[in-house]
């Protein structure tokens, strides 16, 4: 673990430096091949976190002859610059109590439309000027936190810095090795096509659907990345329905996927009565514990257990374990390192690196509006995912207000030729990046010349989300000797989804 020194700004020597915070897991066979650069995702995830707890993980499915190494890119972690616009969180829930960033959005039902008079989307809308203030205001509070800071985060100065550590790790001009997840993906593309002449052995896992992200209004992507969570959540009730109540405590002997649905809906629909007669929390939790794991199809029995625990509170009386959580953000959620070798933790979740990052790489303004905002999560509810669509959960949603964009900002080309292919996983049930990103990126590289296309059959966010020999001996031959797939290749997964049933996918 380290440090290097960068140029704030590539262009403008005066502007500084920033310290970049590094973590490795050195190669373990030999000969060495190089370096593999990994990232998480995010935007916000730290590379450290990734490579202290899964460092070996990550070394052993790429044949163990690369160092691995992440860096926290600008924002996050341990890096300088922090973006960070609250002191604790007390502080941060403060300023949003009580408004729908904060505790989410209550639905009982569906909205119906963005005129209707259901309660519901009238006390939504009733929020947004609120709603409008505090997104300025949180804007100039970054802003007077942070200052031009905020113009020297995103992800084309992610690029250049994976540049200049590798110029220093590997020697200059060096080809780049890179693995990335979800918004690691967007790293990934703009590596790709920013720096062609020096792609080495590069995988996306994940994909972010990049000409989106850098070149469409920002709070639009809502509904496009959730267009499988209705997927993955049918993934979730007939796997359930399958364990029967042996494996799925949610389950009866008769249950079906429709079944166990309309059971979570009102489980859903009774947390939103329960929340309106003064209890802890509402419909919007029971959707966003939901919604986290749908990412991660292994944690599927323990949604199981805490919904049964919940229902069992509201309709018998009976305590529970569950607790609040907030709805996730874009990303692959990662574990709490199990130790820090002696590394100081970083500040949870009042850092805005999420919303700075995502906001520097976003086109400007122009004449969006919170109204906008709004009407885009209504339009998802009622056009996507009903049970999904109520949230505000993505950085683009700020970007209207934020304060600053990147001094430098990258919007393709998409369509450059990389000096040797690389490989693009896509999930075919994806609750954050759906299937037609990667093969976005993989159709516009060139696909089956620049780029490989591999689908791995299965739920959840990323190919991490479930085991698949296939993908891994892809990756791992890729990786040892630049062996490709065949284009087009979709692997089967070897995950139990409930193990006391044996359900697999």
């Amino acid at each position: 673990c380290g440090y290097l020194d960068v140029p704030m700004d590539y262009a403008n020597s005066s502007a500084g430096k920033a310290s970049l915070a590094l973590a490795r897991y050195p190669a373990q066979v030999t000969p060495r091949l190089g370096t593999i650069f990994v990232n998480p995702g995010g935007p916000g995830g730290a590379g450290t976190d990734l490579v202290l707890e899964m460092g070996v993980t990550l070394s052993n499915s790429s044949g163990g002859q690369y160092d691995i190494l992440a860096w926290d890119p600008r924002g996050v972690g341990y890096t300088f610059p922090v973006v960070s616009c609250f002191n604790s969180t007390e502080e941060e829930a403060t300023f949003w109590q009580g408004t729908v960033p904060e505790n989410g959005i209550e639905v009982k039902g569906n909205f119906t439309n963005a005129d209707s008079s259901d309660p519901d989307v009238i006390a939504f809308w009733a929020q947004e000027p609120r709603v409008d203030t505090l997104l300025g205001s949180v804007g100039d509070r970054c802003l007077q936190d942070n200052g031009d800071i905020l113009t020297y985060v995103g992800t084309a100065a992610a690029v250049r810095d994976i540049m200049a550590i590798s110029d220093v790790i590997d020697g200059a001009g060096s080809l780049v090795h890179y693995w990335g997840f979800s918004y690691g993906t967007v790293i990934g593309n703009y590596l790709v096509n920013m720096f062609p002449d020096r792609v080495g052995r590069v995988i996306i896992d994940g994909v972010v659907k990049t000409d989106l992200y850098a070149s469409g209004p920002p709070y639009l992507i809502w509904s496009y990345q959730i267009q499988d969570t209705e997927d993955v959540l049918a993934g979730f009730t007939s796997s359930c329905a399958a364990a029967g109540p042996t494996g799925c405590p949610i389950a009866n002997s008769g249950s079906t996927s429709d079944s166990i649905r309309n059971w979570i809906l009102a489980l859903s629909d009774a947390a939103y009565d329960y929340l309106q007669a003064g209890g802890q929390y509402g419909s919007a939790y029971i959707r966003g514990l939901i919604f986290e794991a749908m990412y991660h199809p292994t944690q599927w029995p323990d949604l199981a257990n805490n919904l049964y625990q919940i229902a069992d509170m509201l309709y018998n009386g009976n305590n529970t374990n569950a607790n609040n959580k907030r709805t996730p953000m874009i990303g692959y959620d990662l574990p709490e390192p199990s130790h820090n070798w002696g590394i100081p933790r970083h500040p949870p979740l009042y850092d805005y690196a999420f919303q700075a990052i995502t906001c520097a790489d976003a086109v400007d303004a122009g004449n969006t509006t919170t109204t906008d905002v709004f009407n885009e999560i209504v339009y998802a509810a009622l056009n996507v995912s009903a049970v999904f669509g109520p949230a505000f959960s993505i950085g683009g949603f700020y970007c209207h207000k934020w304060p600053a964009r990147a001094v430098e900002r990258f919007s393709g080309p998409w369509t450059s030729t990389p000096k040797n292919p690389i490989i693009v996983i896509g999930n075919q049930a994806d609750p954050i990046t759906p299937l037609p990103g990667a093969k976005w990126v993989a159709s516009t590289l060139g696909d089956g010349t620049n780029a490989y296309l591999v689908e791995q059959d299965d739920y959840g966010h990323s190919s991490l989300a479930e085991h698949s020999d296939c993908t891994v001996a892809i990756v791992t031959a890729f990786f040892n000797n630049g062996t490709l797939p065949t284009d087009d290749q979709t692997c089967p997964t070897n995950q139990v989804l409930f193990p006391s049933a044996s359900i697999t996918k």
